[in-house]
């Protein structure tokens, strides 16, 4: 069983709590998702070194948002985040089909998932790419993994469209409701990831993964099967939850650092880490912010990626100095009777299997 290493704040501790009030939906699967690890139903594995191929971490924080004892720490190689113990590859089609829905983002089992991020997902995706896709080579064949109920893909078809360009629709997915409603619209449906997807023999113009790279074990092994399903002159979008957006971590989107760290999300990006990671699997940057939604192209080039070690200390200094009023509590007596009921509310839970 892993042991405790201390925080980088003490608000990053892990006290059991949820950070925010879970409805009873979400309450009760907070408790079967524990409940599946104990019994062996869902597997963990402990997490020994970085992507970039570093095993030196530092210590961020000892829960999730929902109370959950999963970790985080970054990567000194490299300033990727890191989530510790992470499921294990053969847990992932299980967990997505029974636990992510209702628990992460609370929606009933069998209730459409809609636009998961924003109903204007498949604008940005279009404003993003379009400037690096040929418009006149003839139908583009689009990909999006985890394509969820296709809502991404019919609205960059259909602006894409107004530009001539014709698309053909292709998208994986494991939840079968989303699978249904993305047949609907058009989508190709591939059921499974990436493995699928690369078994179709074809290459496409454009793969899309919104919010998808975050919740990958084995990126190097993933981001190999997206370059090779991804045609020389396409383009790759990327869009992750960057933990250097100010506006996300200061009450956007999210209360504060813990808030914003999930069990589902293997990895934590920013701009820098992200790049790297990419550079390393044979792809480079065309565009690219800290919101973060990227734009790469396979690359040409050979050489190894450039040093990113200065990342680990910039992430640092921001979780530290920049956030810190939204990572600070000031204690009192109504405060700790507030926390001991909640904990008895919520229950502490751990997990007992060994990882």
């Amino acid at each position: 069983m892993s042991t405790e290493s201390k925080a980088l704040l003490k608000s990053f501790d892990n006290d059991g709590l949820p950070v925010f009030g879970l409805n009873r939906l979400r309450k009760r699967y907070r408790r079967l998702f524990a409940d599946m690890i104990n019994s062996g139903e869902l597997r963990l594995e402990k997490v020994t070194a970085c992507p970039c191929g570093n095993a030196r971490f530092v210590n961020i924080s000892n829960k999730d948002r929902f109370g959950l004892p999963f970790h985080t720490k970054i990567c000194a190689g490299c300033g990727l985040i890191c989530t510790d113990p992470r499921l294990s590859e053969g847990s992932m089609e299980r967990y997505y089909r029974e636990v992510y829905y209702p628990l992460v983002l609370g929606i009933p089992p069998g209730a459409a998932a809609g636009n998961i991020v924003s109903e204007t997902q498949g604008e940005v995706i279009f404003s993003l790419t379009a400037p690096f896709v040929d418009m006149a080579k003839g139908p583009l064949r689009v990909l999006e993994i985890g394509c969820a109920g296709g809502e991404n893909l019919k609205r960059l078809s259909e602006m894409m469209g107004q530009r001539g360009a014709a698309c053909i629709l292709y998208g994986t997915e494991y939840e079968e409701y989303n699978a249904v409603l993305a047949g609907e619209k058009g989508v190709n449906l591939i059921r499974g990831g990436i493995e699928e997807a690369c078994t179709q023999g074809m290459k496409f113009d454009i793969v899309i993964l919104s919010h998808v790279l975050e919740h990958i074990p084995d990126l190097n092994a993933f981001l190999a099967r997206v370059r090779e399903s991804l045609d020389e002159q396409g383009v790759l979008f990327v869009e992750v939850p960057g933990v250097n957006n100010t506006e996300m971590l200061s009450g956007g989107w999210y209360m504060n650092y813990v808030d914003y760290t999930v069990h589902s999300h293997v990895y934590n990006f920013n701009l820098a880490s992200l790049r790297h990671i990419l550079e390393l699997n044979g792809f480079e940057l065309a565009i690219g912010d800290e919101f973060v939604r990227a734009v790469f192209r396979v690359s040409g080039k050979e050489s190894a990626a450039p040093d990113c070690s200065s990342n680990c200390e910039s992430v640092l200094h921001y979780l530290e100095n920049v956030l810190p009023e939204n990572n600070h509590r000031p204690g009192s007596i109504y405060g700790l009777l507030r926390r001991r009921l909640k904990r008895a509310y919520y229950g502490k839970l751990r997990f007992h299997a060994d990882y």
